[in-house]
């Protein structure tokens, strides 16, 4: 009979919107209107909150667990109904996410909502988020200018993260980039941990401060990838990393290894093969580098003494060819005159004068 009811509406089988339906069936509550309203608040229920009334309770939802309750009592004047003091339910209509729908659950024997309970998160980024940020970073002792013109300094502080403010030629120590970091992780752990919603791992933690440090709160906190993750949808969220890769319009290498890096460590994967310096680099493909350098070397080597010996030969013939046309300019001159004393009877060259 309650197919019949929904049968112009979708059928019964649409309405997965509702939590549950009340077994004594009022069809008078599900007039047409109501369930327009019920159907726009039902969509918003996944940022918002709703209402849920029991046989025990009227509770404000949020997802599928309660964040407040009012509890109803036996009445005293008839023992077939129930009383509710709901002055503490105009609290509810006060909110920013304030309910906009309600659902109806009495009589079904159905379990109570479970309260909800503060998300736990580690609070602190571990020792892999930060070798992540470290090494994409970088520690500049001097300031310059980022990828989109950014004055920065230290391990990626910049001006809008607090103070120091980082101005053309300033210079720090190490020991004082390490201060100014662990300042600013203090932001953005504290802005993590503020955003998430849901029981949240270490390594998911470190990943989405590296990504915060990065992008800015602001970006990381109207992200996808955050809506993604208090949704429970891990698998999506990790591939939200991989879609800010862009600087200017155009793709960074060095910016989509940090996001494969991250992508990683939010899954509890190896992140250590997207770090140019992996501690976990393949030792045979270091060797073979080493003698990938060597032969080129080598190769160098014989290249310049061969040089060197081409010119060397150049330059011995071609003292050679000159001491032989010295010589033969002697022996034709010797010559000469000697034909000249015979015409003339006289020597005028002696032999000794041609060595």
């Amino acid at each position: 009979d309650l197919d019949a009811w929904w049968g112009s509406r979708g059928g019964l089988a649409s309405s997965s919107l509702f939590t549950h339906i009340d077994a004594r069936g009022y069809k008078a509550r599900w007039d047409y209107d109501s369930y327009d309203l019920f159907q726009r608040g039902s969509q918003q229920r996944s940022t918002g909150t709703w209402v849920k009334e029991t046989d025990i309770a009227i509770y404000l939802m949020k997802g599928n667990v309660w964040i407040s309750r009012i509890t109803k009592a036996p009445s005293t004047s008839n023992p077939k109904e129930q009383v509710v003091n709901i002055t503490g339910m105009a609290a509810w209509f006060t909110r920013p996410d304030a309910p906009t729908a309600m659902t109806i659950s009495m009589g079904t024997g159905a379990p109570e909502p479970d309260q909800w309970v503060a998300p736990t998160s580690p609070g602190e980024i571990n020792a892999s988020g930060l070798e992540i940020i470290k090494h994409f970073e970088g520690l500049r002792t001097t300031a310059y200018q980022d990828s989109v013109g950014v004055w920065t300094i230290g391990y990626g502080h910049t001006s809008m993260a607090g103070p120091p403010t980082v101005y053309p030629g300033m210079t720090i120590t190490a020991a004082e980039a390490e201060i100014i970091l662990q300042r600013d992780l203090d932001i953005f752990e504290q802005g993590v941990t503020d955003a998430v919603t849901i029981a949240t791992n270490s390594d998911q933690f470190s990943a989405m401060v590296s990504f915060s440090f990065n992008v800015g709160l602001g970006a990381y906190q109207d992200s996808t990838l955050l809506r993604k993750h208090n949704a429970g949808d891990f698998p999506g969220a990790a591939n939200e990393f991989l879609k800010w890769i862009y600087a200017g319009g155009q793709v960074l290498p060095g910016l989509e290894r940090r996001r494969q890096a991250e992508r990683a460590l939010y899954l509890s994967q190896d992140y250590s093969q997207f770090l140019r310096t992996a501690k976990t680099a393949d030792p045979l493909a270091a060797s073979s580098r080493y003698v990938a350098i060597f032969i080129a070397g080598l190769v160098a080597l014989t290249g310049l003494l061969f040089g060197l010996y081409t010119l060397l030969s150049k330059a011995q013939k071609n003292h050679a060819q000159k001491q032989s046309e010295t010589l033969e300019q002697l022996a034709e001159t010797w010559n000469s005159q000697k034909l000249q004393s015979r015409q003339t009877g006289t020597s005028r060259v002696k032999l000794s004068r041609v060595k």
